[in-house]
């Protein structure tokens, strides 16, 4: 079973979302979608719910077949702004457990 990526899975989670709320407005099934994109319905599920990461090729096949621009189903500048900032909370957060480790050696 493959299991999401954790260092960039809510932005892949993010592209997921878009696509099936894309595909839930065009009321396309994931087969149909599939069919349109060449790929196959276990790889739009899986994208769907963030558990395979698409390429770039396949973002631009799926938007093509939605006829929209692979921008729309990228996450938006404020999702990955905040991704970021969550980043580097954490990474501040692992020096701070480090540190006071460290210091009661």
């Amino acid at each position: 079973m493959l299991k999401p990526q954790h260092s960039t899975s809510s932005l892949f989670s993010i592209i997921g979302r878009n696509i099936e709320n894309e595909r839930r407005q065009q009321k396309l099934s994931k087969q149909a979608l599939a069919e349109k994109a060449g790929c196959s319905r276990a790889t739009v599920f899986n994208i769907e719910k963030g558990i395979q990461r698409p390429s770039l090729t396949l973002i631009y096949r799926i938007a093509k077949a939605f006829s929209c621009s692979y921008l729309d189903l990228l996450p938006a500048e404020k999702d990955i702004e905040k991704k970021i900032s969550s980043d580097i909370d954490d990474v501040t957060n692992k020096e701070n457990i480090f540190n006071q480790i460290r210091d009661n050696i």
